[in-house]
């Protein structure tokens, strides 16, 4: 076995790093942009439902709030429970709708040439 000498061990392990570090940064990046768009498919619902107006937005968020806090303890768990697998659910199919960003993210691209760019 051949060793290789200290710096060149050195930047082999700084190299590697460098992809952790950049892998873990575009992954960051591709999940909160999942999140968002759930978020936003979320908020899109109820802008649905108040017919394109932000008076109309205001209106239903202000309808679910007054039923929220109107029903008992049970009912406030069942809800929440049904809101965030319903969340679960749009946020897996997001995910699954951006896998091929996901793929990209993970690779880490070969920087061909002896100059920075």
């Amino acid at each position: 076995m051949i060793a290789l000498p200290r710096s060149r061990q050195r930047a082999d392990l700084v190299q590697r790093g460098q992809d952790a570090l950049f892998v873990a940064l575009r992954l960051a990046g591709w999940g909160a942009t999942t999140l968002l768009a759930a978020l936003g498919t979320g908020l899109l619902v109820f802008v649905v439902l108040g017919s394109f107006t932000f008076a109309g937005l205001m209106l239903q968020l202000g309808n679910l709030a007054s039923r929220f806090a109107a029903a008992g303890p049970a009912r406030q768990s069942e809800f929440e429970a049904l809101v965030l697998a319903i969340f679960a659910t749009v946020v897996a199919l997001t995910a699954f709708f951006r896998r091929a960003s996901l793929r990209a993210a993970l690779t880490v691209p070969l920087v061909t040439g002896g100059e920075d760019q």
